[in-house]
């Protein structure tokens, strides 16, 4: 699974439903955008791997942080998005916190996320001498 593409592609669709003006449904998007951002290199940090199928953005950001520190704190995003992720799926109350500046507060999350994934979490060379060799 490529989950790179898919929270690009999540992304892509948070900014579609803020400018239609479904706000609990761009923050939704942007949510799992950051989920799918983190997942696409849990394959590295082993013990982020029991995150796969959960949507523990905290700690699978932790894990993933334990290894490749992040010059941006993101974890109070990360427990915004572990938040809002029901809330904006379940919107039964309280919806008038789904505004445009909400959504595109989450897009930025999101946009911050992708920006640690591209740009510090780096492949090391421990990383590529511990991949599986094909013979």
């Amino acid at each position: 699974m490529d989950y790179y593409q898919l929270a690009t592609d999540k992304l892509s669709v948070a900014k579609l439903t803020r400018d239609a003006g479904f706000y609990a449904d761009s923050v939704y998007a942007s949510c799992l955008s950051i989920e799918f951002y983190l997942k696409s290199v849990m394959h590295r940090v082993p013990s982020a791997q029991e995150y796969e199928f959960t949507h523990d953005v905290i700690n699978l950001y932790k894990e993933i942080n334990s290894k490749y520190r992040s010059k941006k704190d993101l974890l109070s995003q990360m427990k915004a998005c572990r938040k809002y992720n029901n809330e904006s799926r379940y919107p039964y109350s309280g919806t008038d916190v789904f505004t445009k500046d909400f959504a595109d507060k989450f897009i930025s999350y999101a946009n911050d996320t992708k920006d640690y994934i591209d740009n510090e979490c780096a492949i090391t060379l421990s990383d590529l001498e511990s991949k599986p060799k094909k013979i």
